[in-house]
């Protein structure tokens, strides 16, 4: 309710005591689970507040940003509440938790990259299409009209494919920035948008050409060798990548 009633406000204190050289919230999630069962996540309340004001697309770069400096220093828990997963859920393309256009969260997801490009690669891989991503949803406002009466939860078919085009597009940018990305890369090939697999194979094969990182490529081919099995083995589920896809992962694979 504090959030609601003086958003502005609300988010210049938060940004103030995440970059205190304190580090006030670093002691919040110290806290998670102190008391064994009984324990409290005391960063809930917290992470609810920006949720409820990220639905307001003057609010989303903001609380994305702000969300990206926790996760930061996130040391992890066993409460599903983590500012990881707030950014996922407001930014699911299947189901956005944001009034915001396509337009709006793509530029709030690089300024989350520009400032916190770790985490921005943690979310981006959970925005490509799969089987698995499930959302319980963000916190609803309550206070503020931030959700018009007419707003469509569910994008249209163009809409939703247009977001897995451009996530698909970031993925590829992104994984060049760094080789270390590679292998996340290739754990996720078979998500991106058709017409962005030729772009990562080729990616693929340009770091295959660097002399100076025989390590990481061996561990890139290993990896590429586990994807390309497993979709043989299991050709016939739904998930499996297609055999001219598979086949062109082969040709990656072969000296």
């Amino acid at each position: 309710m504090l959030a609601e009633s003086a958003p502005d406000c609300f988010i210049d204190e938060v940004e103030r005591a995440v970059s205190h050289q304190d580090k006030p919230f670093d002691s919040l999630f110290a806290q998670e689970g102190v008391g064994g069962i009984s324990g409290q996540n005391y960063l809930t309340g917290l992470l609810c507040a920006i949720e409820g004001l990220a639905w307001a697309p003057k609010y989303l770069s903001r609380s994305l940003v702000i969300l990206g400096e926790l996760d930061s220093h996130d040391p992890g828990g066993n409460w599903a509440n983590r500012p990881l997963n707030s950014i996922i859920d407001i930014l699911l393309p299947w189901l956005p938790h944001t009034t915001a256009n396509i337009d709006w969260r793509i530029a709030a997801f690089k300024a989350l990259e520009r400032e916190y490009p770790d985490t921005a690669w943690r979310v981006l891989v959970q925005l490509l299409p799969n089987n698995t991503r499930k959302t319980s949803g963000t916190n609803i406002p309550t206070f503020r009209n931030f959700i018009p009466n007419e707003f469509k939860k569910e994008p249209s078919y163009d809409e939703y494919y247009a977001q897995i085009e451009t996530y698909s597009q970031l993925t590829i940018e992104l994984a060049s920035k760094s080789s270390l990305r590679l292998i996340d890369l290739v754990e996720n090939i078979n998500n991106l948008s058709p017409s962005k697999f030729d772009d990562a194979i080729k990616l693929l094969y340009d770091f295959s050409k660097n002399p100076d990182s025989d390590e990481l490529k061996l561990e890139l081919w290993e990896k590429c060798l586990e994807v390309y099995n497993k979709h043989k083995k299991f050709s016939d589920a739904q998930w499996a990548m297609q055999p001219e896809k598979n086949k062109k992962l082969k040709m990656f694979l072969q000296p």
